[in-house]
């Protein structure tokens, strides 16, 4: 086993910081939006996409 974590602890640390100013989202909708937002975005990333790319398409095709 690694004797550091680095390699796991990386990815997440904006996640880790951002956390507290996530606090102050406004209300609990707005939260929960952004929660969405952040869930497709790694999910996105996580299959080899880009984020941008892949939250345009589901946006356009959202009204629809």
């Amino acid at each position: 086993m690694p004797i550091n974590k680095n390699w796991v602890e990386n990815p997440i640390r904006p996640w880790a910081i951002g956390r507290s100013n996530w606090v102050f989202a406004g209300s609990l909708r707005s939260g929960q939006r952004a929660a969405a937002v952040m869930t497709l975005t790694q999910s996105a990333k996580l299959n080899g996409h880009d984020p941008y790319a892949y939250l345009k398409c589901v946006l356009a095709r959202l009204p629809k």
